[in-house]
């Protein structure tokens, strides 16, 4: 696994540039056997601004890749991938979901352009590389993600509570953490006519 903040988003071989633009950062995850015959096992918590090689700019993207080489006249064994996440911690510590494997947006590259085997990247959220035998051709194929931002998440979304044609005498929601909420009532009237919008915050304390 390597990842790059000075790839472009040139997604060719020619834009590859391993040597100059990319940090190999696969000893800091647990990896798990060669799939199918193995389990699955967690490849561990990273924190990426640890990792003093990456010299990690939180205000510039940042692209990671899955690299897979082999050589024929050996066997090349598949390699599966079927989770990745990456979240950033707000300063109150709070786990924020930055993308996983489907946000991610994984393009192909084959570096060696011969090489005879791709990935696939199911519906299911997984990328595979399906090797082979002696007898297959050499390869080197990068899976490469978009361009991630980390200090981006998506802003959380409001709960429709109610319309017109129903009817709502009580609400309850259940906070799973103590803390202090501000909770933020929105009210619409929208007509022919026009709309009007209101909107009511109030402060619930939940205490331990």
């Amino acid at each position: 696994m390597l990842a790059s903040q000075k790839f472009t988003g040139d997604y060719t071989a020619a834009g590859v540039n391993e040597t100059t633009d990319w940090i190999d950062i696969t000893d800091a995850f647990t990896l798990s056997g060669i799939q199918p015959n193995d389990n699955y096992i967690a490849s561990g918590v990273v924190n990426l601004k640890s990792i003093t090689a990456l010299g990690l700019d939180t205000k510039k993207p940042i692209y990671f890749a899955f690299k897979y080489t082999g050589v024929t006249g050996s066997t090349q064994p598949r390699w599966w991938i079927n989770k990745f996440d990456i979240k950033t911690v707000t300063t109150d510590g709070e786990a924020l979901k930055v993308t996983n494997f489907a946000g991610a947006t994984f393009n192909q590259i084959k570096v060696l352009p011969e090489s005879p085997v791709s990935w696939s990247f199911g519906t299911d959220n997984t990328a595979k590389f399906g090797g082979g035998g002696a007898a297959v051709g050499s390869n080197e194929v990068w899976a490469v993600t978009r361009g991630l931002n980390l200090t981006t998440v998506k802003p959380d979304k409001g709960v429709a509570l109610k319309n017109m044609s129903t009817r709502l005498d009580t609400y309850e929601y259940v906070f799973k953490q103590a803390g202090t909420y501000s909770v933020t009532f929105v009210g619409a009237n929208i007509n022919v006519y026009g709309e009007t919008t209101s909107a009511k915050t109030v402060e619930v304390i939940v205490t331990p």
